[in-house]
Order: structure tokens, then sequence, then C-alpha cells
């Protein structure tokens, strides 16, 4: 979007930029290295303390990371609890998570937004939704 107005080799020097940028990311993420304007050290702990998790009306929204056999009892256990109506729940299940961050500072001040790749949040929703439906339908 930025390149769109660029002649082809302003374009080409702009990829490059942003290639040797990402390059020198990885490398100062990966060894942990500080700069004098991001703390990569400590960028993953405030990545976990940074994201989102809170609670809205009484209902827990999150995202959490497993083995297909963690999901499973994970699972097994909310529909127990749901079909003894002590709670309704939604859940999906996604191969891949996407991060979304508004970053006000790269020094601690960022919000993460953690999401599953194929619409984790909005499909657990819905079946939630359905849930709720069923549990709130009047008798026959």
């Amino acid at each position: 979007m930025r390149s769109g107005r660029f002649s082809w080799a302003r374009r080409l020097a702009y990829f490059m930029r942003m290639l040797l940028q990402n390059l020198a990311g990885v490398i100062l993420f990966s060894r942990n290295i500080d700069t004098e304007s991001v703390r990569w050290s400590r960028y993953r702990d405030e990545l976990v303390q940074n994201s989102d998790f809170r609670k809205f009306d009484g209902m827990l929204r999150m995202v959490m990371d497993g083995s297909d056999a963690q999901a499973n009892q994970l699972q097994t256990h909310l529909e127990a609890e749901y079909r003894a109506r002590r709670l309704v729940y939604g859940m999906h299940k996604s191969r891949e998570a996407l991060l979304t961050c508004i970053v006000q500072s790269y020094n601690g001040n960022h919000l993460d937004f953690v999401d599953g790749s194929d619409g984790g949040y909005a499909l657990a929703a819905r079946e939630l939704k359905r849930r709720l439906s069923e549990v709130l339908r009047p008798a026959a």
C-alpha cells in the first residue's frame, strides 16, 4: 500500500529495506538481544501479560494452546458440565493462531489479541449461541 505510487526501482528498494528489517528482527528476537527501542528479551513475557483475556458479562473468552488429547479432555469436561446444566460453552479448535497487536511502544505498552486463524472466536460464539438457545428454549 505504501509503495503503490513509487517507481519499480523505489518499490524494490522499499521491499529490500523491509526484508532486512524483518531479518534483523528475527535475529534480535531469537537471540533475546535488547536494543535502545525494544527489549526483545522481555517481549515474549510482555506478550503473555498483555494478551486480552478479560471476563465480560460473566463470560470467560480465551484461546488456549494444547494437544488434541488435552482439547478432547477439556471438551469432555465442559460437555459433562453442560449436560449437568452448570454451564454453557462454545468451543472451536484451530490448527493455527492469529495474533493482532496494538503497539503504542515496543517497551511494554502493547495490547495483543489472540484468535484462531480460521475464525476461532466467531465459530465458538456460534456454538455458544446454539447451546444457549437449547437451554433457554421453553419445554414442550
